[in-house]
């Protein structure tokens, strides 16, 4: 789960730098600031070898409260870069839901071979197929970042 707080401190980090070209990313900071504080949440596995719903839920809600804030973070992302190049949104939300609704996907696989660890070769196939379309959406989202860039038109 690194990745999650190191995508939150690029976030970071790049909208600081960004910031002197276009002052509406300061927006991106708390945002990002929440992302990076709950992916600390994501570091640590939590949950007990028992299965115990409870603590699936306790873990789906931290998830859930991390995707709320990465997507957060991405939106007003690409609002930043809009208003940098003078251009109007072109798919920003729609790669940010689509990626939404893919990592809600994950966190609900994830859950699935938590509570039922018995049935290993149908959960394994669900959770490499979710992670190749993982792979293509998010390498989709990074795309519709670049795409903001007038060069790229």
């Amino acid at each position: 789960m690194f990745p999650d707080f190191a995508a939150a401190l690029l976030l970071i980090v790049g909208a600081y730098i960004l910031r002197r070209r276009e002052d509406s990313f300061r927006n991106a900071y708390v945002p990002s600031a929440f992302y990076l504080l709950l992916s600390l949440s994501t570091l640590y596995n939590f949950l007990p070898k028992e299965q115990n719903a409870g603590w699936a839920a306790v873990y789906a809600a931290a998830c859930a409260l991390t995707l709320a804030a990465e997507c957060a973070a991405y939106k007003k992302c690409f609002d930043a870069f809009c208003e940098m190049y003078q251009n109007r949104d072109r798919g920003g939300y729609l790669a940010v839901a689509v990626y939404a609704l893919c990592r809600t996907v994950g966190i609900a696989v994830s859950l699935l071979i938590y509570l039922t660890p018995e049935d290993t070769v149908s959960v394994t196939a669900a959770y490499f197929a979710w992670a190749a379309i993982n792979i293509v959406v998010s390498t989709y989202l990074v795309y519709r970042f670049y795409l903001q860039k007038p060069k790229f038109h």
